[in-house]
């Protein structure tokens, strides 16, 4: 009898110790997270359904966070970054354009109507003449916007009065032209076929009283007709003295064959425009320095002054993308990149979008004050008297912009 009681206390030992070791593995291996009994503040959850999502909300700083990537949107008034621009003449292709005498609009060739015309900041059109020009190949404009002279394949040149509307032919042997200040006389290259008979000249504007300023021998192609706004200065040309092989010397020539002093240069591809007033310039040229990249300077251009205060601008443009909107003040068009030698060949340009640049030329200081929305590589800039706006020319479609500067 001990013996059985003995054998079921084993019997029950032996069980106590597999439930309590089946339970040590289920609690420590198998069992699921507890779960809390819901508050008074809780929802329970019917069996077999899902709950409702309820209102959803960011992460703290997601919100800040989206923002920063959010695309930047486009300013309507110039202000360092994306600019919103608008076409003034969305389906007109022009050439030749320039600011109007007026300081408030566009005067430009429309080729495909041979159709003279104008185009105010809010997009009015008009037509500058009722004639028609065909196959005109380069435009001169005189200051005032009054004048032109034309240019054709052919050779052929006249003068056309937009007031008066009469126009008067000039000889084909002549071109390479720029008007004086006041619009009156004329000057450029008398282009005869014997190199001793080639001449920088000024006449009036019809042609006539013609005078010999300097003769031009073989270095025609060295010389750049451009009249300055001070009445100095009617071309420069690029025959100074030799200065290595990252300087050289241009000339000044005045329009009564003044010997000014020499303006040295850092470079090649030498090319300018003048500041309002005509006493100073900014030019680009390139060096093995700027990887022939086009460097822009500004220097004095006038009378004893030539040569002084000449600085580099840290930007890397041509000076036909700049314009003065007065004596001290310089908009360029600055390319947002340039692949080495596009000085040599500035064509590799042609698909590169441009950011506009504002310039002190006192003091050197820059700052870019808006970038077109449309990413255009820009042709030409002009800015209207009032400082309100920017034109520029697209170079891919040869259309008007604005940008609006205030």
């Amino acid at each position: 009898m001990r013996l059985d009681i003995k054998k079921l206390l084993l019997i029950i030992l032996f069980v106590a110790i597999v439930a309590g070791a089946g339970y040590a593995i289920y609690y420590f291996f198998f069992r699921g997270p507890a779960v809390p009994a819901p508050t008074e503040e809780e929802e329970t959850v019917p069996t077999g359904q899902l709950p409702e999502a309820g209102a959803g909300q960011l992460p703290e700083g997601a919100e800040d966070a989206a923002e920063q990537l959010a695309l930047p949107t486009a300013s309507s008034v110039a202000k360092g970054g994306l600019t919103q621009v608008e076409s003034i003449t969305p389906t007109v292709t022009t050439e030749n354009a320039t600011l109007g005498g007026d300081g408030m609009s566009m005067q430009f060739y429309n080729p495909a109507t041979g159709v003279f015309g104008k185009v105010l900041a809010d997009g009015t059109m008009q037509n500058l003449s009722d004639e028609i020009f065909y196959n005109v190949e380069n435009v001169t404009w005189s200051k005032d916007g009054t004048n032109a002279i034309l240019e054709y394949p052919d050779g052929s040149n006249i003068v056309y009065d937009f007031q008066s509307k009469k126009q008067v032919t000039l000889p084909k042997h002549w071109e390479n032209f720029a008007f004086s200040p006041q619009g009156d006389q004329i000057a450029a290259l008398s282009m005869g076929i014997d190199p001793d008979n080639r001449w920088l000249f000024i006449s009036d504007r019809d042609g006539s009283n013609a005078q010999a300023i300097e003769p031009l021998g073989n270095n025609a192609d060295k010389v750049q007709v451009d009249w300055s706004p001070n009445n100095q200065i009617i071309a420069t040309s690029r025959t100074g003295q030799a200065m290595g092989i990252d300087r050289q010397q241009v000339l000044l020539v005045g329009k009564h064959g003044e010997n000014f002093p020499g303006l040295t240069v850092e470079g090649w591809g030498f090319d300018y425009k003048w500041s309002t007033t005509g006493d100073r310039m900014v030019y680009n040229v390139y060096n093995t320095k700027s990887n022939y990249n086009p460097t822009v300077w500004v220097v004095d251009a006038s009378g004893n002054n030539i040569g002084q205060n000449r600085k580099q601008i840290k930007i890397n443009t041509w000076a036909e993308k700049c314009t003065f909107s007065n004596n001290t003040t310089l908009f360029c068009a600055v390319p947002d990149y340039l692949p080495e030698g596009t000085g040599l060949q500035p064509s590799l340009a042609d698909n590169i979008p441009d950011t506009i640049y504002k310039i002190d030329v006192v003091t050197g200081k820059k700052s870019a004050i808006g970038k077109p929305e449309d990413a255009p590589t820009i042709k030409s800039l002009s800015v209207s008297s009032d400082g309100k706006y920017i034109f520029y020319v697209d170079r891919a479609t040869n259309r008007i912009n604005k940008m609006r500067l205030k």
